[in-house]
C-alpha cells in the first residue's frame, strides 16, 4: 500500500482508511469509530447506516485495486485476454506493437517464440518496438524514482512487469530466474548492486522497450532463430501485414488474482489505463481519458 493507483484521486470518491489492528479486539467496529485517522461509510438502499468522518479526504492506496478489479471485470469479463501484434518487414525486421498487456512474462515470450517459428521465422535483421499505444506523456501520480518493483513504469509494451530479478554473488551477475536470460540492459542495471538477490524496475519506458527487444531476441536465438543485435524504437512502419497476434495464455481472472495477491502497482496502473480505451487501437491512451472514463463508471 505504498503507492496510490494513478487517476482515482480527485474523483470525489468516498473511501475508507486502512486500519492495522494489533490483536483481535472484541469490537473492531467500535475501535474504528474512535480512530482519528480513519473514515467509514456503510450504506443500504441509499441510507447511511454508519458514518464516521465520511467526507474526510483519505489516501486510498492499494484498497483501490479492489475497485480497479471490479471495473475490469465489468468492462471485459473474466475470460478477456490481452494481445500483442507482430509484423515482419521485407527487410527482415520483426516489429512488435504492444497494447498494454500487463502479463507478458518470460513464459509467454516462450509461447511467442514457438508461434513465430511456426510462422516460418528463421532469420531476423533486428527487432523494432512500438510503445505508442500509451501516449508519450502518460505519468503515474505518486510514482517515485526508486528502483523498487512497485515503482515500475507503465508501458504499452513490457516484459515481466517492467522489472528484472537479479542475483549478485561469487559468480558475478546472474538472472535469478531460470526462464529469464540475462541481457545487456539487465547487466547494466545490476552495476552497483550489492551482493544478494533483488528485483528492480526498469526505470523508464524507453529502457523497458529495449529490454523487451533484448529478452525476445535472446529467446529467439536460444530457439535457433538467427537474430542480428539491432533494435529500433518508434511507430510501426506502414505497409506491413501482421504476421501473428499473440493472445496471452492468462485471462483476466488470472491477471487480477495475481494483482491482488501481490498488490502489483504495475498491473493495477496498466488496467487503469486500458479501462480508458474508447477510440480503438489507433487512439493512444491518456491518463486524462482514463480518469474521465473511470469517473463516469463510478
Amino acid at each position: 500500500m505504498r503507492r496510490i493507483i494513478a487517476g482515482w484521486l480527485g474523483l470525489g470518491m468516498l473511501v475508507t482508511g486502512a486500519v492495522a489492528l494489533a490483536g483481535a479486539p472484541a469490537d473492531p467496529l467500535a475501535q474504528v469509530l474512535t480512530l482519528p485517522a480513519a473514515s467509514l461509510l456503510v450504506m443500504e438502499k441509499g441510507r447511511a447506516l454508519i458514518a464516521h468522518q465520511p467526507d474526510r479526504p483519505m489516501i486510498p492506496a492499494s484498497t483501490l485495486k479492489l475497485l480497479t478489479a471490479l471495473a475490469a471485470i465489468q468492462r471485459w469479463g473474466l475470460e478477456r485476454r490481452f494481445h500483442t501484434d507482430f509484423f515482419l518487414s521485407k527487410e527482415g525486421w520483426l516489429w512488435v506493437k504492444g497494447y498494454g498487456d500487463p502479463y507478458l512474462i518470460s513464459e509467454e515470450l516462450d509461447r511467442i517464440v514457438a508461434a513465430l517459428k511456426a510462422q516460418g521465422v528463421q532469420r531476423l535483421s533486428g527487432i523494432g518496438t512500438d510503445d505508442s499505444y500509451f501516449a508519450a506523456d502518460v505519468e503515474v501520480a505518486g510514482r517515485s524514482s526508486s528502483d523498487n518493483p512497485y515503482d515500475a513504469p507503465v508501458a504499452a509494451l513490457s516484459a515481466n512487469f517492467n522489472t528484472i530479478n537479479l542475483v549478485v554473488g561469487a559468480r558475478g551477475i546472474e538472472s535469478a530466474e531460470p526462464q529469464t536470460p540475462l541481457t545487456p540492459v539487465a547487466r547494466s542495471l545490476a552495476q552497483g548492486m550489492g551482493k544478494g538477490k533483488q528485483r528492480i524496475n526498469l526505470g523508464d519506458r524507453g529502457l523497458a522497450a529495449r529490454y523487451f527487444a533484448e529478452l525476445l531476441g535472446a529467446k529467439l536465438a536460444a530457439a535457433g532463430v538467427e537474430v542480428s543485435p539491432n533494435w529500433r524504437e518508434g511507430t510501426l512502419p506502414g505497409g506491413m501485414k501482421r504476421l501473428y497476434r499473440h493472445e496471452n495464455g492468462h485471462d483476466l481472472r488470472a491477471v487480477i488474482a495475481s494483482m491482488l495477491e501481490f498488490s502489483s502497482n504495475f498491473t493495477a496502473n496498466q488496467l487503469f489505463l486500458l479501462l480508458g480505451e474508447q477510440g480503438g487501437e489507433q487512439t493512444p491512451l491518456t491518463m486524462a481519458a482514463s480518469r474521465r472514463a473511470m469517473g463516469a463508471w463510478i
